[in-house]
């Protein structure tokens, strides 16, 4: 009875294992599908430095070294500011709901084709940020809370 107990107890343990691996794997690629857990709709974009720009790649979609935003890094480098090496890759994570987690909100000013205008009162800055980074949402949202993370 007792092999059976641990034998139990091992494979409950490498299932939660495996379970845990792939819920970090489906939080790590990018354009992964929106969460609409707690937080709301939100997205993680695995973002890094490339060229001068904040970049991201989504190989599902065919995207590969994209500017997150246009002309200007001013709201991410200050978002960015406490994350050691944040130049080798963050986790940006986009909410459309308010959430305690979030460091800053921004909120839209402008669409166009290609790029949305988003300013955040706390960073005193603006973004343009291009549509494939906001690619969760089924339409730019009025407000987006971001979050930045160390790469895992």
């Amino acid at each position: 009875m007792e092999g059976t107990v641990t034998g139990m107890a091992r494979l409950l343990r490498t299932s939660c294992c495996l379970t845990v691996a792939a819920m970090a794997l489906a939080l790590c690629s990018c354009g992964g599908p929106p969460d609409s857990g707690e937080a709301g709709q939100s997205y993680v974009l695995p973002v890094y430095w490339h060229g001068g720009m904040w970049s991201f790649d989504d190989m599902r979609a065919g995207i590969a070294k994209k500017p997150v935003t246009r002309e200007s890094n001013e709201l991410i480098d200050r978002l960015v500011a406490g994350i050691p090496n944040a130049s080798g890759g963050f986790r940006l994570i986009l909410s459309s709901q308010r959430n305690s987690t979030a460091d800053v909100e921004v909120v839209l000013l402008e669409e166009q084709d290609d790029f949305c205008c988003y300013r955040s009162e706390r960073l005193d800055c603006m973004a343009w940020f291009c549509r494939e980074a906001l690619k969760a949402f089924d339409e730019a949202p009025s407000t987006i809370y971001m979050r930045a993370e160390r790469r895992l």
